[in-house]
């Protein structure tokens, strides 16, 4: 699935009604990010949260790296 935020190229299950949906390919300015969002399903609101954050692309290393030695303690 893909919209003017990118691609979802994963989606993490949370809860019944709660993902996290990591999104390649936004571009802002010219600037390439990836987009890290909460997704909600529920009777009042279907879809993306102001909860996440855009990384620009030029950072993943750092920020893998970074999640990298969390997941090594």
């Amino acid at each position: 699935m893909a919209d003017s935020y990118g691609k979802v190229v994963a989606v993490i299950k949370i809860s019944e009604h709660t993902e996290i949906h990591v999104k390649a390919g936004a571009e802002f300015k010219g600037v390439q990010y990836v987009d890290i969002r909460k997704f909600v399903k529920s009777e009042k609101y279907t879809g993306y949260t102001k909860d996440g954050i855009m990384i620009p692309k030029e950072h993943l290393k750092e920020i893998v790296t970074a999640l990298a030695k969390i997941l090594g303690e």
